[in-house]
């Protein structure tokens, strides 16, 4: 639901992602109940926060398109 982990089928050039909350839930949501992450300052969660948000904006991307784009 944060978009850390997503799930996506890929197959010969082919990509779709299955599962597309209408909005992803905070890393910090995440990261917080999980002790092994509580060493991670708010700036750091901040930009992991900025980096899956661009991942995710590609994914979106290529699941319109429906394909990889180097495909």
């Amino acid at each position: 639901q944060t978009g850390a982990w997503p799930i996506a089928e890929i197959d010969h050039g082919e990509f779709k992602l299955n599962i597309k909350p209408k909005e992803l839930k905070p890393v910090k949501e995440y990261l917080d109940p999980q002790r092994r992450f509580r060493h991670l300052d708010t700036e750091l969660v901040e930009i992991i926060q900025g980096h899956i948000q661009d991942d995710w904006d590609s994914y979106l991307s290529m699941d319109a398109q429906g394909k990889l784009p180097w495909y």
